[in-house]
């Protein structure tokens, strides 16, 4: 399963178990500060808890940092979605990389 897709499982589970009115993918076209009323803090906090949730199911674990999920706030979680897989890709390419030099 690929980066983007199982970081889309991920957050279809979180959705489910705190926005059950967004399964179903409809989450994609969600802005989190105004269709689930979050605020930053709120936000920084549950965005942690999916990214958690994702890196439990990595090779390498990714962070993001509170700016981003400052950023991520306003705009539609299908672009939290985006992040999260390139941010994955990266982290194991760079991971692939530096396992090739050594």
């Amino acid at each position: 399963m690929g980066y983007y897709r199982r970081a889309g499982t991920i957050i279809e589970g979180w959705v489910a178990r705190n926005h059950p009115q967004s399964i179903n993918y409809a989450w994609q076209l969600v802005t989190p500060n105004t269709e689930w009323n979050y605020t930053r803090n709120g936000w920084r906090v549950d965005a942690t808890v999916i990214v958690d949730d994702f890196n439990s199911i990595l090779t390498n674990e990714i962070t993001v940092p509170a700016y981003i999920k400052d950023n991520l706030l306003a705009k539609k979680v299908e672009v939290f979605q985006y992040f999260l897989a390139k941010t994955a890709f990266v982290a194991d390419v760079s991971a692939e990389a530096k396992a090739a030099v050594s």
